[in-house]
Order: C-alpha cells, then sequence, then structure tokens
C-alpha cells in the first residue's frame, strides 16, 4: 500500500511540474478567452474576433452583415500574427501564393497590423455585400493554414 501511494505522488508531482514548465511550447492563454466555434454569424453591431495560432485561424468562416465592423484579432500562438482582408470571389483557400511565400495584398481591404503573441488589437473595416478571404500574410503562414472565409450580406 505505501508503495502505491508513492507511485501515485510521484506521478502526480511529476505532472505538476511538467504542466508548470515554463519551456512549454503551447499557445500563449490569455485570461477568460477561448479558441470559440468554427463558424461564426456574427451579431449586427459586434466585434467579429478572429482567433490566430499556429497555423489555424479560428472561426473558419465568418457571415456578418454590412457596414462599420470592428474586427479583433487575438493572438494565441506563440509567434507574431496578422489578419490581412481581401475582397474576392475565390476560396479562402485557393489564393494564390507568390515566390516570396505570401499572397499579393495589394488588393485588401485593409489589415490588423502584425501583433506580437498574448496581444490583441482590432481595426474597423467598412463592409460591403460580397465575399471575403481573411488571412495571415507573414511569410508562409497563409500556406500552413492560417486563412477564412467572411461572407458579408
Amino acid at each position: 500500500m505505501r508503495n502505491r501511494v508513492l507511485l501515485v505522488l510521484t506521478v502526480f508531482a511529476t505532472l505538476i511540474t511538467t504542466g508548470c514548465s515554463s519551456a512549454s511550447t503551447g499557445p500563449i492563454p490569455i485570461a477568460g478567452e477561448i479558441e470559440g466555434p468554427a463558424n461564426v454569424d456574427a451579431a449586427p453591431g459586434a466585434t467579429i474576433r478572429v482567433v490566430a495560432r499556429e497555423w489555424r485561424l479560428t472561426p473558419v468562416t465568418i457571415t456578418a452583415g454590412s457596414g462599420p465592423r470592428d474586427i479583433e484579432l487575438l493572438n494565441q500562438g506563440t509567434i507574431e500574427h496578422e489578419l490581412i482582408i481581401l475582397r474576392t470571389d475565390t476560396a479562402f483557400d485557393q489564393l494564390v501564393v507568390g515566390d516570396n511565400n505570401r499572397v499579393d495584398e495589394e488588393a485588401s481591404i485593409g489589415e490588423v497590423a502584425e501583433i506580437p503573441a498574448g496581444e490583441r488589437a482590432t481595426e474597423t473595416f467598412e463592409l460591403e455585400p460580397g465575399n471575403y478571404v481573411y488571412f495571415c500574410n507573414i511569410a508562409g503562414h497563409y500556406a500552413k493554414g492560417m486563412r477564412g472565409s467572411l461572407v458579408v450580406n
């Protein structure tokens, strides 16, 4: 019985020590935040929140009404991310990636500029009805899956 108790205590201590290690490579948690659902219907006037983590953006699809909309980028990853919004009828996973390992963003309607891990930033965008793609355009991030679709009614 004594050996069993010692084994349980050893396993418990190992789990606590490992879980509290500063060498963790997981996403940086932001108090009170969760990743959220894959698809969102944004309520009129509500801030649209996009969560960035390596190598995805959540939600993957957003439906929203037109007009001025605040879009917040919440970086729960471990490295810098940004959010580019491009009006296009091209599927969100079919944009052309150039030689520089980035998507041409010349026709974008704006961006939430690069933010470090654990930070958040909000920008206001004038959204007209149509189809949009949002993505992180730091070299290689779009190709690794950091992209989503925004449909504006």
